[in-house]
């Protein structure tokens, strides 16, 4: 399974890095499904959840936020060669998608199941959970690395006064927008707008196999 973007050869390789991490066997066997529905659900559902990541961070709110989020999730689940899903604190999962999605999730999954062949909706709201905390766990380790004194030297650059996100230390909109190709950080909606997918991914993709 692999995924390539149309204007960034570098950045399909990052993001197919992380793509390998998952195991689709085993998460067709945690979803109750093949691994065919396993596959084309997991490419639908991981830029989704990357690109909304970027867009929160696009704020100054957002991105303090989000690193506060990526220090606690600087752990060794997405740091092996592959994740063990037994591992996945689904809870948690949970909690990052309030944060990521707030009360579109639902909407989310619908639009994320129209995108694909044979993933239900219900599907892909079982699958959400499972991948936010693999998401913020490689991004955490690609930005603050296994070093708990890096880990501090990134926070206190961070902290310092800074008039925009992207220079605050931290390129949060940088680092994930290099994991989608080079896309741009999307206009904030509100909680009461809804949420269009294919907004947020634009005409990211080349070929996927």
């Amino acid at each position: 399974m692999r995924v390539t973007f149309k204007d960034d050869a570098d950045s399909a390789n990052r993001f197919n890095e992380l793509l390998d991490k998952i195991p689709v066997r085993d998460l067709a066997n945690k979803l109750g499904t093949d691994e065919e529905t396993a596959s084309e659900a997991l490419v639908a559902a991981l830029p989704a959840l990357l690109a909304r990541l970027q867009d929160n961070a696009s704020s100054r709110e957002g991105a303090s936020s989000l690193v506060s989020a990526l220090q606690r999730h600087n752990n060794d689940l997405a740091r092996g060669s592959a994740v063990n899903l037994n591992q996945v604190d689904t809870q948690d999962g949970n909690n990052i998608l309030k944060h990521v999605f707030g009360n579109q999730r639902q909407e989310v999954a619908q639009q994320l199941a129209g995108n694909t062949n044979k993933a239900s909706s219900g599907l892909l709201d079982s699958l959400l959970p499972m991948l936010a905390p693999i998401a913020m766990s490689f991004i955490s380790n690609q930005l603050l690395g296994g070093n708990q004194q890096n880990q501090q030297a990134q926070q206190n650059q961070f902290n310092q006064p800074q008039s925009a996100p992207q220079s605050a230390g931290v390129d949060l909109g940088g680092l994930l927008g290099g994991l989608l190709g080079g896309r741009q950080p999307a206009q904030q909606q509100s909680s009461d707008e809804g949420i269009d997918i294919g907004g947020l991914l634009g005409g990211l993709f080349g070929k996927r196999s």
